[in-house]
Formats: structure tokens, C-alpha cells, sequence
């Protein structure tokens, strides 16, 4: 069954990358790029996955679109967790950053995705002030939405941090 699997993530990272070439696809081409990474981590296709998240970080700086930059440099930071856990200070820098440059943009919901990885990854030390204190705030924002899978698990984490 995992060899279907990863067939199926094969021919839908190929679809989307495919639209990406489409004319007028330069504004979701970010976007496109990190959703294929996103399939590829979790299909373990680690190298597949840097491969295109180095794609899209040209788009972005090329483009200049920047607002899916944020789940891009988190998306990296997932890569070096799946490598190895002796790769944390890294991701957590990662995570950081993606949060940060998400909050200089005003996205919350790409800001909320980088607390909670970094919170997962805090709490998951033994941080869990410095977890909580990092996605309380992010979470705490919305006003709405909160049947949104992102909201719904930030809330679920906040609950295991307490």
C-alpha cells in the first residue's frame, strides 16, 4: 500500500508542477512549489523536497512575491527535523524566522503554522513556557476560523503545554 502512496504523491506533485509552467501562474507558483514540498516531506522524499524548496525560494527573490515565504522557510525547517533531531537548533531558527517575516507581513495563518511547529519542537525539549509563550499569542489573535485544521491543532498543542 506505501508503494501506491507514493505513486499517488508522485502524480500530484507532477500535476502541480505542471500549473506552475502555466501562463499567469507566476503569483501562485510559491505557493504550487511549497504544497509539492509539503507532499513530498510527508511522503519522506526529503531531497525532492529541498530540491523544490530551493525552486520556490527563486521564485519568491525573482517574483518578488514574498507572502508565501514564510511556509516556504518553514517547510525548511520541518526538512532539517526529518533528517535528524540533532538538526533542532537549526529548524528552531527556521521556525523563528518563518514566524517572524509571517508577523511582518500581518499573515497570521502562515505566522500560526511557524508557532506551532516551533512549539511542537519547544515542548518537545522540555520548553514548554517558552512553547506556550511562542504560539499563545499567535493563536490568540483570531477572532475567527477556529474550525480551521491550523487553529484546531494550535489549540490542541496549547492544551498539551499547560
Amino acid at each position: 500500500m506505501a508503494h501506491r502512496a507514493g505513486k499517488d504523491v508522485d502524480a500530484g506533485a507532477q500535476q502541480m508542477l505542471s500549473a506552475i509552467n502555466e501562463p499567469g501562474s507566476a503569483v501562485l507558483q510559491s505557493i504550487l512549489l511549497g504544497l509539492v514540498a509539503a507532499q513530498q516531506i510527508g511522503a519522506g522524499r526529503l531531497d525532492a523536497a529541498i530540491t523544490t524548496l530551493d525552486h520556490a525560494m527563486k521564485e519568491i527573490r525573482e517574483q518578488r512575491t514574498r507572502f508565501y515565504e514564510p511556509e516556504i522557510i518553514r517547510l525548511g525547517g520541518e526538512i532539517l527535523l526529518a533528517r535528524s533531531p540533532g538538526n533542532a537548533s537549526q529548524a528552531e531558527a527556521a521556525f523563528r524566522q518563518a514566524k517572524t517575516v509571517a508577523a511582518e507581513q500581518s499573515c497570521r495563518i502562515l505566522e500560526l503554522r511557524a508557532a506551532v511547529s516551533l512549539a511542537k519542537l519547544l515542548g518537545g525539549s522540555g520548553r514548554k513556557a517558552e512553547a506556550r509563550d511562542a504560539l499563545a499569542p499567535v493563536h490568540g489573535a483570531f477572532t475567527e476560523g477556529f474550525a480551521r485544521a491550523d487553529l484546531q491543532a494550535a489549540k490542541t498543542l496549547l492544551a498539551g503545554l499547560s
